[in-house]
């Protein structure tokens, strides 16, 4: 990918199987380097099943999760981890 480039995650979502709401409550993209212990939280955009945010400026492999809460107590996640090269 370029750098800044739009980046679109989509979420097949079975709703007729789902025992929670069929929107996330939330969700967090969450990017670290090799160096990182913890990551930092990047701005991104949630329509229905459909995740937005931007590639990084800096060239290299950026490693990101995605942490989708589905309920408002927090009880019910699931986490996508996932690797990106920018050029």
């Amino acid at each position: 990918m370029n750098k800044e480039e739009e980046l679109e995650i989509y979420m097949y979502v079975e709703r007729d199987k789902l025992l929670v709401s069929a929107q996330p409550y939330k969700v967090e993209v969450i990017q670290f380097s090799l160096r990182d212990e913890e990551g930092k939280i990047v701005d991104s955009k949630t329509d229905r099943d459909l995740i937005k945010f931007a590639a990084p400026d800096e060239k290299g492999a950026h490693f990101y999760l995605i942490h989708v809460i589905w309920d408002e107590n927090e009880t019910k996640r699931a986490y996508y981890a996932f690797r990106a090269v920018v050029s």
